[in-house]
């Protein structure tokens, strides 16, 4: 479901929403349905609640009602005089059979035992001894917590896999509602799955239209006594539509995310701006002193000594007659044959 409510005091408020594309029913307001499975005393009741829904939430003063279950007249009433406790007394083994005892006659309650999703039991204590014929197997609920007056308004209910709306809980309203392509709003109690108001009255369907939800495309049941159809339009097929104008805005649009940019680095800091030029130093107001002269360099120079020195005599002197350093080799001297050497043109 798109939205499912149960064992509250107060019913829920659905205003300015879209709910689509279910795989089941679009919205399901309803009162649980609880089992009785053994009366103790005239103050004490052990009840099955299948759905695991009520007990956890109900407490003293709370009210709770019993039905008959085919006629779902209300048989008797009392007030709790302490919170539900989780009771025995032998109902863990017996509890499996109590699906195919309601699914058989006289019964004949459920048809599946889909409903029985829990297997606890409970015992009431109420503050003062119930009246009337009080007996297994009657139909109880809280009416404290019958999920009452919730109201769905100004909504776009729209492409859903089973039914828009159902309505199963008093004084429920369905106003300005644009329904598409769903099975349609139901007021009614679903007694096959445990659900629903059993004194169901004062439900109301106003200002809505329903656009190819099929016949009906709302349905009301006999037992839902006082209920107000008014102002409705039915077609047989629907439109396509961006977003009905009946919708409420946001008070505020959500913030919007900075545009996407490449990641890029820091940018360099600023370059300091540039320093003021330096101040001109002001003319000399009188000239400068005269330049000496340079220093005369000394002279005569000194004299250096003659270069290179003059080679001394031999202490070992030629034999008279003799030609001054000759030279006789002991092998003659052959130089090595030479090539000619060819170069390419140009070089």
């Amino acid at each position: 479901d798109g939205f499912h409510s149960v064992g509250v005091g107060q019913g829920a408020t659905i205003r300015a929403s879209e709910i689509a594309f279910t795989g089941d029913d679009l919205i399901n307001i309803h009162n649980a349905i609880c089992i009785v499975l053994e009366r103790l005393s005239g103050t004490e009741l052990v009840v099955a609640d299948p759905k695991d829904t009520i007990f956890d939430t109900l407490g003293p003063g709370d009210d709770f009602a019993l039905f008959d279950l085919h006629t779902r007249e209300q048989v008797a009433s009392g007030i709790l005089a302490a919170s539900p406790e989780t009771y025995d007394g032998g109902w863990a083994e017996k509890i499996d059979g109590v699906p195919e005892t309601l699914q058989g006659p006289p019964y004949n309650l459920i048809t599946r035992g889909a409903p029985f999703t829990a297997r606890r039991v409970f015992r009431l204590q109420f503050d003062s001894p119930l009246a009337g014929d009080v007996r297994p197997f009657l139909l109880g609920q809280s009416l404290s917590k019958g999920n009452r007056n919730a109201t769905i308004s100004d909504s776009w209910l729209h492409d859903s896999y089973a039914r828009a709306a159902l309505l199963q809980s008093t004084g429920a309203r369905a106003e300005r509602l644009l329904v598409q392509r769903a099975g349609g709003v139901h007021v009614s109690s679903e007694l096959e799955w445990l659900e629903g108001d059993l004194a169901l009255q004062d439900v109301q369907v106003v200002d809505s239209t329903f656009e190819q939800c099929g016949e009906p495309a709302i349905e009301v049941s006999p037992q839902a006594a006082g209920t107000v159809l008014r102002g409705n339009s039915v077609e047989p097929t629907s439109r396509a539509v961006g977003m009905p104008p009946f919708l409420l805005p946001l008070a505020s649009p959500p913030p919007q995310p900075p545009p996407w940019s490449p990641t890029s680095p820091p940018a360099p800091p600023p370059l300091p701006p540039p320093s003021p030029p330096l101040p001109s130093s002001p003319a000399p107001s009188h000239p400068p002193p005269p330049v000496p002269p340079p220093a005369p360099l000394p002279s005569p120079l000194p004299s250096s000594p003659p270069f290179p020195p003059p080679v001394p005599p031999s202490p070992f002197p030629l034999a008279p007659g003799a030609p001054p350093h000759t030279l006789t080799p002991s092998a003659p001297l052959h130089s090595p044959p030479t090539k000619p050497v060819h170069l390419p043109p140009g070089l």
